[in-house]
């Protein structure tokens, strides 16, 4: 990610403070394609046998009230028990191994820079969901070039391409298998 610099009136160097937490919401597609990491550092962090499982085939991107989020799909009676545990840790692995490869420092001139991070997860455990946020820092520190990081860092996960998935759907419904 590249530095930012930011100036006051008076052409000074000033401090900013960048509250993840306030971030934009991620877009339905953008979680579509920030998934597969999401499903990689669950796998390499865990150390829950069924997690990498549960993530990988049952969180699914949905919208809550017009936000996108992460929710699961078809849970357990075990699992639903355990939902609050299971979304702390996938944001934990999360915030671990994703909002920390994404740091855009802020110079400051003089003294060490400013390491701002600007990908946020939560758990919102009473609706049994994971909000991604995502603060964009200067023109060239969006969320695309987070995600071209995150390719860099993690070269071996495989992208989420919508348009395969959209082919593979479009192949299957015209083979009929659903229709009477």
């Amino acid at each position: 990610m590249k530095p930012i610099i930011l100036k006051n009136e008076h052409d000074e160097i000033c401090g900013l403070l960048v509250r993840p937490s306030e971030g934009t919401s991620l877009t339905s597609a953008e979680l579509n394609r920030l998934k597969p990491y999401i499903d990689y550092v669950v796998k390499i962090s865990s150390n829950h046998d069924t997690y990498p499982t549960l993530v990988r085939e049952k969180l699914r991107v949905s919208d809550k009230d017009g936000t996108a989020c992460l929710g699961f799909s078809d849970l357990s009676a075990v699992e639903q028990a355990n939902l609050g545990k299971i979304l702390r840790n996938i944001v934990e692995a999360c915030s671990d191994h994703l909002s920390e490869q994404i740091i855009v420092p802020q110079n400051m001139g003089q003294g060490p820079a400013i390491r701002h991070r600007p990908l946020y997860f939560e758990a919102n455990t009473s609706e049994g969901t994971i909000n991604v946020k995502y603060t964009t820092l200067g023109d060239f520190n969006n969320f695309d070039v987070a995600m071209d990081n995150l390719k860099r860092i993690y070269p071996t996960v495989t992208p989420f391409v919508a348009s395969k998935v959209e082919e593979a759907v479009a192949a299957v419904s015209s083979l009929g298998l659903g229709s009477k």
